[in-house]
């Protein structure tokens, strides 16, 4: 991006809707040590419902999975910026990057969804009762789903400060660029400390 090298870890949402399995969770855990390694900067583009979960997945370990690639991303000392394009759902979000996992920029489109789970779930998980004893039910868990989905936009999550940012989606490479130019200035050309190229033999 603006001749410079860059990692774009991005959610895949033809796929599972975007969730990550344990072969997603090693691809991208693999290719933050790649790129902390040779000091290449990481823009994450979130788009996001959660985590493959089930029998299969545990079998396969996903959890721990999910925690490797999680300190991966702590461990990585390159620039780390992040874009929340669609759903940032849950813990998944932290390992897209989120304010708790190191990302020095991040920003979300005006598209963005970000909660703790679906709406459409959500409304039977934090309002059953009020749903269960309303007149109409469905009415009434239409209209919460449809104020849990105004909720999730992203205003409220900049006006507390969780973003830096929220962008219209024709800014955005131009954002991701100012804050790459940015970043160079204060990591010394991108340089890491290398704290993962001989993950996981090193820890």
């Amino acid at each position: 991006m603006y001749g410079r090298v860059v990692g774009i870890i991005a959610n895949q949402t033809m796929h599972n809707a975007g969730a990550s399995g344990p072969e997603e969770c090693e691809k991208a855990t693999n290719f933050i040590c790649l790129c902390d390694s040779f000091n290449i900067p990481l823009v994450h583009l979130s788009d996001i419902p959660g985590f493959l979960v089930g029998r299969p997945a545990e079998r396969r370990k996903i959890p721990l999975k999910i925690m490797m690639w999680m300190e991966a991303l702590a461990l990585a000392t390159v620039p780390k910026i992040t874009v929340i394009v669609r759903k940032a759902y849950g813990m998944a979000i932290s390992n897209m990057c989120g304010p708790n996992c190191g990302a020095d920029f991040i920003s979300s489109l005006t598209t963005g969804d970000i909660s703790f789970m679906s709406p459409e779930a959500a409304a039977n998980v934090a309002f059953k009762r009020r749903i269960d004893e309303a007149d109409d039910p469905v009415a009434e868990r239409e209209k919460l789903i449809r104020e849990m989905e105004y909720g999730n936009l992203p205003w409220d999550a900049a006006s507390t400060g969780w973003l830096d940012d929220v962008l219209d989606p024709c800014d955005t490479r131009k954002w991701v660029i100012e804050c790459l130019e940015i970043m160079h200035e204060r990591k010394n050309g991108f340089i890491s400390d290398k704290k993962l190229q001989l993950w996981p033999t090193g820890f």
